[in-house]
């Protein structure tokens, strides 16, 4: 039985898009580490990994959490999809976190990679062809299945799925630009990739950054294509969630978001000190808030907020909306806190929060009003995108959409 390996270099883009030496990550049984390497630190450019929690030292940074590695090097890696594919294709899982990144390293979301050797990281393999679109498609419903898949498919599989998230999705690539292709999962209450794709095309249409999107028919299911925002001009951006940027293990609930270190007004505060433009950033984001309460977003927790760091162009900034889609379930509480009602999804509680956006109640009500105003147009939309009047009524029903409000 191999020894499972705990240490691993990492490595992040410079400005001119070549990959460097950035630390060194290492763990035992009770603790993991992250050591900055001094070649890294001796550059003029150089940036912190995760501006809250890894701010650029020469002395290690330990941390005891459940993984033993700093969750901004777990962004980089597959998540509950991603690991049931690594599974269909391995007799063994990854044994730690260490085995998991080096596993997919080049794959996942930003520009980290993690290698054996400090001298350079492997090379990914490029994405598959969306040309491949169904066959992968076909491929993944097999997995989530519980069948057995084509070897030579699974291959080009494995790297494609390094993605964060717990549904179906693969990487592709179509003209020197990368995409992700969203799918269908048994069990799906409404025909998700649909309504992903015009729910972010509401929420366009309502002000908020989102990537390029499009939808693919694939005989009787959809894929939901949208193009990867940390793609820039050939450049890997580098990229850190809000849950990382938390850094807690576990989330408690508080009844007023003001309190809480893992909310909306949380993140609001993180990025008032390193957004490279914090007043248009704050706005944007508590648009994002009055989208998710009024279409019924409530999965809108940590991982599905993120920050992008482009060292060309220094400072950090919101990445793309992505992940928005109405909850198809009875719960009537947010994943993040909100304003002095805590996660309740009400718009009076997102009035609540303007203060921690550096809003005045005239500016936080002029941005409810409106995408209230546009949003209210949600049916003809959704009808227009092709969802069924079933799927219509039920998002209707359980997700509970607001409807003519004003505040």
């Amino acid at each position: 039985m191999s020894k499972a390996i705990t240490t691993a270099y990492v490595f992040a883009q410079s400005p001119s898009g070549i990959h460097e030496l950035a630390g060194t990550l290492s763990h035992n049984r009770t603790a993991g580490s992250f050591v900055y390497s001094q070649q890294w630190l001796e550059q003029s450019w150089a940036y912190p990994l995760d501006p809250v929690n890894l701010k650029l030292q020469h002395d290690a940074i330990i941390t005891t959490n459940a993984n033993k590695v700093y969750p901004v090097f777990s962004d980089a890696g597959p998540d509950d999809w991603g690991t049931k594919v690594l599974l269909a294709g391995h007799t063994r899982l990854p044994a730690n976190e260490t085995e998991r990144l080096l596993a997919t390293s080049g794959h996942g979301v930003g520009c980290l990679r993690f290698s054996l050797s400090r001298s350079r990281p492997k090379e990914p393999h490029p994405p598959p062809s969306l040309n491949l679109l169904h066959e992968l498609e076909d491929a993944s419903q097999k997995i989530a299945n519980n069948q057995t898949v084509d070897p030579a498919l699974l291959a080009l599989l494995i790297p494609a799925t390094s993605m964060g998230g717990a549904r179906p999705k693969i990487t592709l690539r179509e003209n020197d630009k990368d995409y992700i292709a969203k799918f269908s999962k048994p069990g799906d209450m409404i025909n998700v990739p649909r309504v992903e794709y015009a729910t972010m095309l509401l929420a366009k249409q309502c002000g908020i950054d989102i990537p390029d999107i499009s939808l693919q028919t694939l005989g009787d299911r959809d894929a939901f294509i949208i193009e990867r925002f940390d793609r820039y001009e050939k450049r890997q951006l580098h990229y850190i969630s809000a849950h990382s940027l938390f850094n807690r293990d576990r989330v408690r609930i508080y009844d007023d978001a003001y309190a809480d270190p893992c909310s909306y007004i949380a993140l609001s505060k993180i990025l008032r000190t390193h957004a490279r433009d914090w007043n248009n950033t704050a706005k944007q984001l508590f648009r994002r808030i009055v989208f998710n309460v009024y279409i019924g977003n409530i999965d809108d927790h940590g991982r599905n907020h993120g920050c992008l760091y482009d060292p060309a162009n220094p400072g950090w900034q919101l990445s793309a909306a992505f992940d928005i889609v109405p909850t198809v379930s009875q719960g009537r509480e947010h994943a993040l806190g909100i304003g002095r009602f805590g996660r309740q999804r009400s718009l009076e509680n997102v009035m609540s929060a303007a203060e921690g956006f550096g809003l005045s109640g005239d500016e936080a009500r002029g941005i409810i009003n409106e995408v209230v105003g546009v949003a209210n147009g949600w049916r003809s939309l959704f009808r227009d995108s092709g969802l069924e009047n079933s799927d219509i009524l039920l998002i209707d029903r359980v997700a509970g959409i607001y409807t003519d409000i004003e505040i």
